[in-house]
């Protein structure tokens, strides 16, 4: 399930553990003012340089392991 939503929905799925990996897009571009994103905790996969751009993929550690049939 993809989860798209504000800081205070996203919040709601981390605080609760309903998460099983997050892409995060950091930017060195500031867009001004406005509600803080949520900073999920997790065990690191990847980085991947895209430009000036960051991407960093984590996986929740409370996750359960993925079995693919």
């Amino acid at each position: 399930m993809i989860v798209e939503g504000g800081a205070f929905t996203i919040q709601q799925f981390l605080d609760k553990g309903l998460w099983d990996e997050t892409a995060i897009f950091n930017t060195p571009i500031r867009l001004g003012t406005g509600i803080a994103a949520p900073i999920p905790v997790g065990q690191k996969l990847a980085t991947y340089q895209l430009g000036e751009d960051n991407l960093t993929i984590l996986r929740n550690p409370l996750a359960q392991p993925l079995n693919f049939v």
